[in-house]
């Protein structure tokens, strides 16, 4: 399979969620649960957090996550199914602290429940899953990492996310090639600063494509904002021009 066959292929993976917050649970091959799955949650947990939680962001990285950015910051051991049933967690800190209990209920409840056992300080972390990918095959462990923050790392990743799409990807739909840039911005930025605003961004960008609503108010607000930060920071800004531009 060539790369544009790939990376489309990839793409078919993802739903309204075009510019970001990509769906962990579509490209791991673990279904979204639905909305009277996620009305019946069950959390249990078998220990109280004993200290507040900082205001971490945490998600899942893809395959292609490269650590230069990051260190260890402890691992996630899941044996079982939780999207599905439940299934025993435990969380290791680098410092000894540990923690287990069990969880059945959605990602994004799943992460909530990590970003209590794991966050240490005001951080982005990645979890990044490890050989084990089917949870009918035993445990899966995920190793974490603390994203050591680099503001200007991160606008320079928004600045230049483009020139990550594959070259022979030019005949792609606009949105799938956004979805494979921001895919790699994703996993790049270290600030919770940057992720909020990429997160808030697909968020907008998302509510526009539900409704078949033109984006290029909302392309062009986002490209001066860049534009501005990348100019303070001394960059060039490509990405910037172009979503001014749409």
């Amino acid at each position: 399979m060539n790369r544009v066959a790939s990376a489309l292929s990839a793409a078919l993976l993802y739903s309204a969620t075009v510019l970001g917050c990509h769906n962990e649970d579509s490209q791991r091959g673990t279904p979204s649960a639905s909305a009277s799955a996620i009305a019946n949650t069950k959390i249990v947990v078998s220990e109280a957090v004993d200290a507040d939680v900082p205001e971490c962001l945490i998600h899942f990285a893809s395959d292609a996550f490269v650590s230069e950015h990051a260190v260890p910051a402890g691992n996630v051991r899941v044996e079982g199914d939780y999207i599905h049933a439940f299934a025993q967690v435990s969380v290791t800190r680098p410092d000894g602290t540990s923690w287990s209990g069990t969880f059945s209920g959605p990602r994004d409840s799943f992460l909530q429940l990590i970003k209590r056992h794991l966050c240490t300080t005001t951080h982005v972390y990645a979890l990044k899953l490890g050989d084990n990918k089917d949870p009918t095959k035993g445990a899966s462990v995920l190793t974490a990492y603390d994203m050591k923050p680099d503001e200007k790392a991160d606008v320079d990743a928004f600045c230049h996310a483009m020139s990550h799409v594959p070259t022979d990807a030019g005949a792609l739909d606009p949105d799938v090639r956004d979805h494979i840039a921001m895919q790699w911005v994703e996993d790049a930025l270290t600030t919770t600063k940057w992720d909020a605003w990429r997160r808030s961004f697909a968020r907008e960008r998302s509510a526009l494509f539900a409704n078949k609503a033109s984006p290029s108010d909302l392309f062009h607000a986002r490209g001066a904002e860049l534009a501005v930060a990348a100019s303070t920071l001394g960059l060039t800004c490509p990405t910037a021009t172009e979503w001014k531009k749409r």
